[in-house]
């Protein structure tokens, strides 16, 4: 778990920075990051992967995809708004 949330920090970060969404501010892309990874690492186990505790391949894969997948949604929704 503590992967995801590392993880989710750094790619929230960098999921603002590919969206260009800068005046959103990093916090908040830091906290959808982090969620990101979070409920993709639960969808991981949801569809039979295994359970992510330590620092593997998979787990890090399954966090980034997640954090950058959330953080782009969100604000691509935003803008349309």
């Amino acid at each position: 778990m503590s992967l995801l949330v590392c993880i989710g920090v750094i790619f929230g970060f960098l999921g603002g920075k590919i969206v260009d969404a800068e005046e959103e501010g990093y916090t908040l892309n830091i906290i959808l990051g982090i969620l990101g990874a979070v409920v993709a690492g639960w969808f991981y186990l949801l569809f039979g992967g295994s359970d992510i505790t330590g620092v593997t391949l998979s787990g890090g894969v399954v966090a980034v995809v997640g954090a950058v997948v959330v953080v782009i949604a969100f604000h691509a929704i935003r803008r349309s708004v």
